[in-house]
């Protein structure tokens, strides 16, 4: 029996979340911009189990305080191949951790037992808050274990993301483009490389 491993793309719960365009290059190259109104998420994302998004032409967002769900990758082979992955995301204030994004690697199942974050099997993930949880600071968690760096890294807006895994090395780094207005990714923030190899990473394969 085999794991899988997705690419969780995204999960905010709370009103006005969105996501906008998604670019990721691994085996194959794909954007999502979820503008095709009838075939959303698009052929290369599901949902996981929960309320699921909603797609306005332009962005998929999650809405629902109280109860978190995700966008993650149909394929399930990111831990064997090298691969970047962006996508930009709107942080809502006023709704305390219920903003908070989760941009990362895993199965893209909440955890129920743990305020429904993706925690669900071997997983890594970025998670970028608001103003009102955490100062608008960045945590990384890597199998449940947390890093958290200072305030206002992220915060309240809208914010490009960016996550780059070396299969060879089996490390991943994350960074935060903050307050992003368009055009080439350039890194405000940046997270050193974290080992996805303690974690099991490397072991999952294709379901």
């Amino acid at each position: 029996m085999t794991t899988r491993i997705s690419l969780v793309i995204l999960a905010i719960v709370g009103l006005a979340a969105s996501i906008g365009v998604v670019q990721c290059q691994a085996a194959a190259l794909f954007s999502e911009d979820f503008s095709n109104a009838g075939a959303l998420p698009g052929p290369n994302f599901e949902q996981s189990s929960g309320p699921g998004a909603s797609f306005n032409g332009s962005n998929a967002t999650f809405a629902g305080v109280g109860s978190r769900s995700y966008l993650r990758t149909i394929d399930t082979d990111y831990s064997t191949t090298d691969f970047s992955a962006l996508t930009t995301v709107t942080i809502p204030g006023g709704q305390g951790g219920y903003g908070l994004v989760f941009f990362g690697m895993g199965t893209g199942e909440p955890d129920g037992g743990f305020y429904g974050e993706p925690r669900v099997g071997s997983h890594m993930f970025m998670r970028p808050g608001p103003d009102d949880f955490g100062g608008g600071g960045v945590t990384i968690t890597d199998n449940s274990a947390e890093t958290t760096f200072p305030a206002d890294l992220s915060g309240t807006g809208t914010h490009r993301l960016r996550m780059d895994w070396n299969s060879t090395t089996q490390q991943i780094g994350f960074s935060v483009q903050q307050d992003y207005t368009g055009g080439p990714f350039v890194a405000s923030s940046t997270f050193s490389p974290f080992n996805g190899a303690d974690n099991g990473l490397h072991f999952l394969k294709n379901t």
